[in-house]
């Protein structure tokens, strides 16, 4: 049980060692950490001292209430509530809260509410705000806290008025408002609390804000205006009606020409509906054969054809609201005449990153094999989490030592229940610890970490392309024992099916330990160090011995090659889990850079094909540029390919490539020379 009189401490901002209060015509002083108060020279014996916390001072109320503000403090025991009652102002303060309640109104508080050996605790400089007292300083740097009491004074409150200019909105429109509140006394308007649907946890003091994410449906709004007084105005109140927004419909999509040649330029032509006011955000193109199913489709409108048939075309539209058209169908009738192939159209129209259709299902893996090729691999480490995959618990994701030069990757997807997931928020930390006697110099460059997305092939892709992009460094130097984060994602998302997928590059002068670890947003290093480890599941995870293979290659052939990259057990990286010692392989080759320098006699078209799976990544090549492979959306196996670029007659150029978190190995790099472009 409470005592009767309870103290509420206020907070204070600004840090300081001793300050003054003036009440009416009284002086208090007050101390950090003296339970005494001077008011005209009389000491008074306080239950709890003031005390900073976090850069707040919080000082005992019913002192402060009863002889600076001159107020009446009442408790409500059952619902632990404390009212300060002066001049017509009841502000109502909960313990454990961050909300003031002023005259029906909620307020948010500079901090929370706390109690203090049995003595309740509140913010100072709310309550200097709310009650007219000003903040000065005395020659001796003592704060001087001054009761101006300007409710006391004469004071006609404000009248709160506002109109919308219009009485009906669609939902994603931008609504006006004109705020006509005015006060009889000409005093200041010095605060606006808006409400919605007589909610007070719906209240915010900017209309904007008030208005975002506004459902359907009539709607009552109320504004309630302070004058500079501190006099609040009643509630005005208007209603607002949301009608629904609807999604675009495409009325009409046709080609200009009933039928195109192979290689032809295909011009469509397209009519929709939607609000006048709201802009349509995306125009969703994608195609596909006849016969194909819809996960065959290709991302993007069609500049040409090449296989003899019928070919579907579908459009989808975006508006601003993100409401999403019905998919509209298309027919495109190609004939047999052939103005180009599809090699000769997109080597020489087309762009890196292209989609090569292959309707026709040629079999790239018909190609002879590139026989002159030179291969070699570093012998950096290259430290891989990437198991659990799906994480179900907190727990060590993968551990350590490392030393040298190498490569950290890591991916890993949020598989924990939403319960758990609304219960504490997640994160992954990345955390390294020097056990050595002297300091240890770490340089972490090239880090980039993608999370926040269910789409696995979107963050590989974007992980990589920013990877490839990457010109980052940071050095620590680790003392004797010392631990530091090198990455961490607090205050970052990571909800349930979003995954988190990272590369950074290392180089330590002497051993360090490394974990990464999952766990609550929170967790101290030394509850991260206690952490037991995952067991291994089917995911690859371990320690390898490379993190970069190079390729030689001199083409020679006046016919098309190919070569085949993560294609089996004697190309993946051979390495050892350290969490259980057992020897794993690097199915695929995850995070390990191909550079691959490529000599052409012939002017010759490069392509990727993906043979294991989907597949959604990024290559650079020696112009320092990064290019997404494909353009948009994904590959499907097999059958599609994408354009890599072109190497002229007599050039050597070079490209990097890395198998992207999310996609499958292998991939066929294959060589088209231009005498084959025609076939």
């Amino acid at each position: 049980m409470y005592k009767k009189w309870i103290k509420l401490l206020c907070i204070m901002s600004t840090m300081i060692s001793s300050y003054s209060i003036f009440a009416e015509e009284s002086e208090v002083r007050l101390r950090l950490n003296e339970a005494v108060a001077t008011i005209d020279e009389v000491d008074y014996r306080l239950d709890v001292a003031p005390i900073l916390i976090q850069g707040n001072t919080y000082v005992e109320l019913r002192f402060l209430a009863e002889q600076v503000l001159k107020a009446t403090i009442v408790w409500d025991d059952k619902i632990r509530e404390t009212m300060i009652i002066k001049e017509g102002k009841r502000v109502a303060l909960k313990q454990d809260s961050g909300w003031a309640v002023i005259n029906g109104t909620s307020t948010k508080l500079p901090a929370k509410v706390i109690v203090r050996e049995d003595r309740v605790l509140v913010p100072l400089r709310f309550l200097a705000e709310e009650f007219g007292m000003n903040v000065a300083f005395n020659q001796s740097g003592d704060m001087v806290l001054s009761v101006t009491n300007q409710m006391s004074e004469p004071n006609t409150l404000p009248i709160a008025a506002f109109e919308f200019k219009e009485e009906v909105y669609t939902e994603g429109q931008q609504i006006e408002v004109r705020d006509q509140s005015y006060d009889e006394d000409g005093d200041a308007l010095t605060k606006r609390i808006w409400r919605l649907d007589g909610d007070d946890s719906k209240t915010t003091d900017s209309f904007r804000k008030l208005m975002e994410d506004i459902s359907p449906g009539i709607h009552k709004v109320s504004l309630k205006v302070c004058d500079e007084k501190g006099g609040w105005s009643e509630w005005a109140e208007q209603v607002i009606t949301i009608k629904v927004n609807e999604a675009p419909v495409i009325t009409e999509l046709k080609t200009k020409k009933e039928s195109y040649a192979q290689g032809e330029v295909i011009e469509f032509e397209y009519a929709y509906s939607n609000e006048e006011w709201e802009e349509i955000v995306e125009f969703k193109w994608s195609y596909k054969g006849q016969e194909d199913a819809d996960n065959k489709k290709i991302v993007g409108m069609p500049k040409a054809l090449f296989e003899q048939g019928e070919h579907i075309v579908m459009l989808q539209l975006v508006d601003a609201a993100g409401k999403v058209s019905e998919v509209k169908e298309a027919v495109v009738r190609v004939t047999e005449k052939k103005l180009l192939s599809e090699f000769k159209y997109k080597f020489m129209n087309g762009s890196i990153g292209e989609v090569i259709d292959n309707f026709g299902l040629r079999n790239y893996r018909s190609y002879g094999e590139e026989k002159n090729v030179s291969i070699s691999n570093n012998e950096d480490m290259l430290v891989m989490s990437n198991s659990p995959e799906r994480v179900l618990q907190n727990g060590i994701l993968y551990k350590e030592t490392i030393e040298g030069k190498g490569r950290i990757m890591i991916h890993h997807i949020n598989a924990f229940s939403e319960t758990e997931n609304a219960k504490s928020k997640k994160m992954i930390v990345i955390l390294v610890e020097n056990p050595n006697d002297e300091p240890v110099t770490l340089k972490v460059s090239n880090q980039v970490v993608k999370l926040s997305s269910t789409d696995q092939l979107y963050l590989g892709q974007k992980l990589l392309e920013d990877y490839l992009n990457a010109n980052s460094n940071k050095v620590y130097t680790l003392q004797p024992k010392e631990k530091v984060y090198i990455y961490s994602s607090a205050g970052k998302r990571w909800g349930t099916e979003e995954g988190i997928s990272g590369l950074m590059d290392f180089e330590t002068t002497a051993p360090l330990k490394v974990k990464i670890a999952a766990v609550d947003e929170g967790t101290n290093m030394e509850e991260i160090l206690a952490l037991s480890a995952h067991p291994r599941d089917v995911h690859p995870r371990g320690t390898f011995n490379m993190t970069q293979i190079n390729y030689d290659i001199e083409l020679s052939e006046s016919k098309p090659t190919q070569i085949v990259l993560g294609n089996g057990e004697e190309e993946w990286a051979l390495g050892r889990d350290a969490i259980n010692g057992v020897v794993v392989k690097n199915k695929g080759n995850y995070g390990i850079t191909y550079k691959i320098k490529i000599t052409a006699k012939e002017e010759t078209g490069v392509i990727l094909n993906p043979r294991g799976g989907l597949f959604r990544g990024a290559i650079r090549w020696d112009d320092n540029r990064t290019y997404l492979i494909p353009k948009y959306g994904f590959l499907p196996s097999y059958e599609r390919s994408a354009v890599l670029g072109i190497i002229k007659a007599g050039e050597t150029r070079k490209f990097e490539y890395m198998l992207p978190n999310g996609s499958a190995a292998p991939v066929l790099i294959g060589f088209i020379p231009q005498s084959s472009w025609n076939q």
